[in-house]
């Protein structure tokens, strides 16, 4: 698939390597607008500092705020 997904994605994921894995799939199935954070604290100030962010992929368990708080 060649066509850019025209969707911001923000990934939040504390472990480095997976996060570049993740990004690179979505990259590859054509998602080119990914805001990464490495932990749910970091992920609320990206979706207050980044307009537009329409799907949020969220790791479980995270240091400092987990995914089940990121949530509420």
């Amino acid at each position: 698939m060649s066509e850019s997904l025209q969707i911001k994605i923000l990934l939040v994921e504390d472990a480095p390597t997976m996060r570049r894995m993740e990004v690179k799939i979505l990259s590859q199935i054509g998602f080119t607008d990914v805001v990464e954070a490495q932990d749910g604290e970091e992920a609320v100030g990206k979706l207050s500092e980044s307009s537009g962010i329409q799907l949020v992929i969220s790791d479980w368990a995270m240091p400092h705020k987990d995914g089940k708080e990121l949530l509420s």
